[in-house]
């Protein structure tokens, strides 16, 4: 009964440490971060579920993530076919998907709180609800929340680093391209034209022998 919610800190903690310390990733967020900014300002003052709840409050709350997610489609499947650039690639038969869960989404928003905040992994069944309607992310949080959810969103594209992946995520959420472009330009195939410059020596053969070879 304990092992399960601490299996779960801790990757929750792995996260913080591995990719929210990748500078590459760090640096997608960083050239995203203005807009990402005026976002999340725009929707804490002019949050719906707040309102509601009679709450005031400069952060994201849970609820209202969730209806971004709804109507900006985060959640769902993507499919697109496998292409290359290679003539008769049989590499191509298959098709390459990506997707993203409502309680995935949810799990990295919760995730994405201070460690003094309980998680959805902490709490019983019965606790679980009551703690999300009141659970609100400030804007580095929400940014811990986006790089989360885009690494679980493509997490199935190799291709991928997790930067590259951010980088797909806040692609599609500002609308500068579709999931499928993102997954398109990622897997597509390359023919790599061969460049004698790079020839080197076999282990049995003399530099002499080699320049002979590459003069021919």
């Amino acid at each position: 009964e304990v092992i399960l919610p601490r299996a779960k800190r801790e990757n929750s903690q792995a996260f913080k440490e591995k990719e929210m310390q990748d500078p590459k990733l760090l640096t997608v967020l960083d050239q995203y971060k203005l807009r990402m900014r005026e976002w999340f300002d725009k929707k804490t003052a002019d949050d719906e579920s707040g309102t509601k709840m009679g709450i005031i409050s400069d952060n994201l709350m849970f609820e209202e993530w969730q209806r971004v997610c709804d109507r900006q489609d985060i959640v769902g499947e993507w499919e697109v076919e496998q292409m290359s650039e290679i003539t008769g690639d049989e590499s191509t038969r298959g098709n390459i998907k990506c997707r993203l869960s409502i309680p995935t989404a949810n799990k990295c928003f919760m995730d994405s709180q201070k460690s003094s905040q309980l998680s959805l992994g902490d709490l019983a069944a019965g606790q679980a609800d009551e703690a999300s309607d009141s659970s609100t992310l400030d804007f580095e949080e929400w940014c811990e929340c986006v790089a989360r959810t885009a690494c679980a969103k493509y997490s199935s594209i190799k291709q991928m680093d997790a930067a590259q992946r951010v980088k797909a995520f806040l692609q599609n959420f500002f609308g500068e391209a579709t999931e499928e472009d993102c997954m398109r330009q990622a897997t597509y195939i390359r023919a790599v034209r061969y460049d004698h410059s790079e020839s080197q020596p076999l282990k049995d053969e003399s530099p002499e022998e080699h320049a002979a070879f590459l003069a021919e």
